[in-house]
């Protein structure tokens, strides 16, 4: 133990000597999500998923702007050492995994230029503060600051104007436990404020629902709307569902959109049909608690009557 903090405090204290130009490759800082809420005294901590996580000081983790050493690695429970930062943190909670000398101990300058290629590791993450950076556009920007161009939808699990919403896909009633997903197609890198779902024939006055966006492989999710839910209003509408944090999605590529509502009443979503659109990727994951964030198995099919139409924005 004593080792692993020495070596980590010697790693921490080289951070605020290191540039970040000059590299040859772009290492990738990857994340999980707190899986329980942590006591600013615990010393172990319960995440989505351990995947790039190991017990060895060239690891670490950083929880808001706290950074923590890896000890042991036991399935998706981490026991780590803590510097003297100690907080508390709520579940749900964002884990940045990487080497310690790919976190930064200060900003880019905002709207300055970079190319992706030169950067020490991407994306950004400053241990002081907890900001974290992207470069888009070859410009750094504050992914706390990301904001798509309009509210106008970028990309749909299927593509829309063809016929009324009231016409479009199947009219059907869904399941509180189940969560409903189709792909979409990214066409660029670009910010994603949330997702916008067809409601179908009939919504109920209370009944509410919640977005998820996972990565082409699947997982946790990168984004998600409120985890209360958002009450839907108007039937064959297109309802809003805000991400809690804007998300910056690498295009052009594949991700997952997955829908759950809450059943109190009676909605119902439209679903992409076989006979309309059969290259789409879909499936359901069933037993979800509303209000958690479900792991996602990536399909490689296409199911009738269970991808949600809908799209980020």
């Amino acid at each position: 133990m004593k080792s692993n903090l020495k070596v980590f405090a010697l790693v921490l204290f080289a951070l605020g000597m290191m540039g970040a130009s000059g590299y040859a490759q772009t290492n990738a800082i990857t994340d999980t999500s707190l899986a329980a809420a942590v006591t600013s005294t615990a010393t172990t901590i319960l995440v989505s998923s351990a995947t790039g996580i190991t017990a060895d000081p060239q690891t670490m983790l950083m929880i808001d702007q706290e950074p923590m050493a890896v000890i042991k690695v036991s399935g998706t429970t981490i026991t780590v050492s803590r510097t003297t930062t100690k907080a508390a943190h709520v579940i749900y909670s964002r884990v940045y995994i990487g080497r310690p000398d790919w976190f930064m101990s200060y900003d880019p300058p905002a709207k300055t230029s970079c190319t992706l290629a030169s950067i020490h590791s991407h994306p950004w993450v400053n241990i002081n503060n907890g900001n974290v950076w992207s470069c888009v556009s070859s410009l750094w920007v504050l992914e706390n600051e990301l904001k798509g161009s309009t509210g106008r939808a970028q990309a749909w699990t299927v593509p829309l104007g063809s016929v009324a919403y009231g016409s479009m896909g199947t009219n059907s009633a869904v399941v509180a436990t189940t969560m409903y997903v189709a792909d979409i197609e990214v066409p660029r890198t670009m910010p994603l404020n949330g997702v916008k779902v067809l409601a179908g024939g009939t919504v109920g006055g209370s009944d509410k629902g919640i977005a998820f966006l996972y990565k082409a492989g699947g997982g946790d999710p990168v984004a998600y709307s409120l985890l209360a839910g958002t009450t839907f209003t108007g039937t064959d509408t297109l309802q809003t569902l805000a991400f809690t944090t804007p998300y910056m999605a690498n295009g052009p590529g594949k991700y997952f959109i997955g829908i759950q509502m809450n059943c109190t009443t009676t909605t119902l979503l439209r679903l992409i049909t076989t006979s309309t659109f059969v290259n789409n990727l879909t499936t359901t994951k069933t037993g979800v608690t509303f209000g958690t964030l479900p792991r996602l198995t990536a399909p490689t099919t296409f199911t009738a009557d269970v991808g949600p139409i809908a799209g980020v924005y």
